[in-house]
């Protein structure tokens, strides 16, 4: 190589933009040529600037318009650095609960008394839960533990489902409306296609004015998800355990007590860890929702843990903890 075209070159990237594109361009460049390797064979274009390439920015009248040109047809394109690559922000890891937040339950049920009927899934749940309601036809609803299951009694789930509703609007609306729902539920419970279209076809007939379906927007699936995924993390939080529901007859059990000065709806869940052998342990957790008796106003939500069972080998330390942790999970919210 001459010296003329060494000098050419020297002026050519002395020309270059300062900053770090620039420096690592020139860098690029001064390697690719002093190496005499032919990496742009083929192809017209390089990895960095060539000899051509620096020769060309000289010619031009303005040397940081070549190096960065947008101009998609121009063949300097292809030779251009691509655009700094921009960091993505790393977002924080979400805290960690270790408690309950009673604020997120009681935000939840408020939210789900307000709701029209329609917007819940009372629907679809309510004949899957049917077998699992109880009431004021149990002498001790405030300490169950295990109950047999209605479908024992009523093997069919349409059956459970009028049984149930039944038995609620006896103890909730007047006798007309009792026999109303009778009528409405005989003459379609035969016919529906599933049991949501079928409970939506009862509540329009019957029940749109009803105590029974008001009473009804407390018995879904969406009334217990919020206590049950923070139970959860609470526990893996403060344990590394890892928990799950018992799919037991006796695994959820709803209850629903009516009373002169209050109605009350309990949600009651068995957990069991998935810790092996002498940690293992099973607890029984419920939420309840108490209401006036107009069916009106959300008076009362409290949390609460029952009936620890740890492994009898279990180590006494850790067992105490337990214990200290889910008597931390008895809660109440009054609204005023």
């Amino acid at each position: 190589m001459s010296r003329e075209t060494n000098t050419r070159e020297t002026e050519a990237v002395e020309r270059l933009p300062h900053g770090p594109h620039g420096a690592m361009n020139a860098s690029s460049g001064s390697s690719s040529s002093g190496s005499g390797s032919d990496s742009s064979s083929g192809s017209g274009s390089s990895s960095g600037c060539s000899s051509e390439d620096l020769s060309s920015s000289e010619s031009t009248s303005d040397s940081s318009s070549s190096y960065s040109s947008s101009d998609s047809d121009s063949s300097e394109s292809s030779s251009a650095e691509p655009p700094p690559r921009v960091a993505t922000p790393v977002r924080p890891r979400a805290e960690v609960r270790k408690e309950i937040n009673m604020s997120d339950i009681v935000t939840t049920i408020l939210q789900i008394w307000e709701k029209p009927i329609e917007q819940l899934p009372v629907f679809g749940d309510l004949p899957r839960l049917a077998a699992r309601v109880f009431t004021n036809d149990l002498r001790d609803l405030d300490n169950i533990i295990s109950v047999p299951s209605l479908l024992s009694v009523y093997p069919d789930e349409k059956d459970v489902t009028c049984h149930m509703i039944i038995s609620i609007a006896k103890l909730l609306d007047t006798p007309a409306v009792v026999k109303n729902f009778q009528e409405v539920l005989d003459r379609t419970k035969q016919t529906a296609k599933d049991g949501k279209m079928w409970i939506q076809e009862v509540y329009e007939a019957a029940g749109t004015n009803t105590k029974t379906f008001r009473l009804f927007k407390l018995i879904h699936q969406g009334v217990i998800m919020s206590l049950a995924s923070q139970i959860k993390v609470v526990m893996l939080a403060n344990t590394q355990a890892f928990t799950k529901d018992v799919r037991t007859p006796d695994g959820w059990v709803i209850v629903v007590k009516i009373t002169r000065e209050y109605i009350h709806v309990s949600h009651r869940r068995k957990e069991s860890s998935m810790l092996p052998g002498t940690s293992h342990f099973e607890f029984q957790w419920k939420i309840g929702i108490t209401l006036d008796t107009n069916l009106t106003k959300v008076l009362h939500i409290s949390t609460s843990t029952k009936n620890f069972e740890p492994n009898p080998n279990m180590n006494p330390q850790f067992a105490e903890k337990l214990r200290v942790l889910l008597g931390s999970m008895n809660l109440e919210y009054t609204n005023k």
